[in-house]
């Protein structure tokens, strides 16, 4: 019976050992996560600055209304056929007739360029 108690506490030991190893990566990538996120969010906050700020001068100097503007981003939301305040990219058509992704350099098909593309839908 001594035996068998020593192989139980050596295992439980062991398993131990394996979720301290655990918790200790799980610490770290949470840490590396909640970094990334700030990072995310700071960029976003920058983007809505500098979106603002076109927009003010849009606005001011092209006289274009809050309205048009809604009207763009409907119609932009629009284009893949989903209301879902998303803007999605389609494929293109290539010179063979295949669909390229629209992050694609490439026609995965015949080898040719992607076809030329909005800087919107590369990004």
């Amino acid at each position: 019976m001594l035996l068998w108690e020593l192989y139980q506490h050596r295992r439980i030991a062991d398993a131990n050992r394996r979720v301290a190893g655990i918790d200790a990566a799980a610490r770290v990538t949470r840490k590396r996560t909640r970094g990334e996120l700030e990072d995310l969010q700071d960029r976003l906050d920058q983007l809505i600055l500098v979106n603002h700020a076109m927009w003010n001068l849009l606005a001011e100097h092209a006289e274009v209304t809050t309205d048009d503007l809604l009207a763009e981003v409907e119609r932009l939301d629009l284009e893949d056929g989903v209301a879902d305040g998303v803007r999605t990219a389609l494929p293109d058509n290539c010179e063979c007739g295949a669909k390229v992704h629209p992050r694609a350099e490439r026609c995965v098909f015949c080898g040719a360029d992607a076809p030329a593309r909005s800087l919107f839908d590369v990004l």
